[in-house]
């Protein structure tokens, strides 16, 4: 049984326009997908994640969206996911282990447990 959270990662993997947003830093459209897919699976508006997190409604959007020249930060980032209860976990590995894994997904251990990675570089 797929968990809220991957559902919600499904759905965004195909809407079509928020790949029509995609612009040269892929990257941060796939990050602002992994933070929408974060507060709708806390079932969460902007205005709330702005009341929590003291980061602007209109910034929350463009994050999402993974427009704008600026990006995000990795302050914003952990901002933005403290107030939701989530943490960020950086992971940087060798390329041969993505190439081996053949997708863009990895498994990760973490304390005992299995979590999926998305690579966004």
């Amino acid at each position: 049984m797929k968990s809220k959270l991957r559902d919600i990662e499904d759905q965004l993997e195909q809407d079509r326009e928020i790949d029509a947003l995609a612009t040269p830093d892929d990257e941060l459209v796939q990050v602002g997908r992994m933070m929408r897919a974060l507060r709708e699976a806390r079932g969460l508006t902007q205005r709330q994640v702005q009341a929590m997190s003291g980061v602007n409604q209109a910034e929350i959007s463009r994050i999402e969206a993974g427009v704008g020249s600026r990006g995000m930060t990795i302050s914003q980032m952990a901002t933005l996911a403290r107030a939701q209860h989530a943490r960020v976990v950086m992971l940087l590995v060798d390329e041969s282990v993505v190439q081996n894994a053949g997708q863009d997904k990895l498994k990760v251990e973490l304390d005992g447990q299995t979590a999926l990675a998305k690579v966004i570089l």
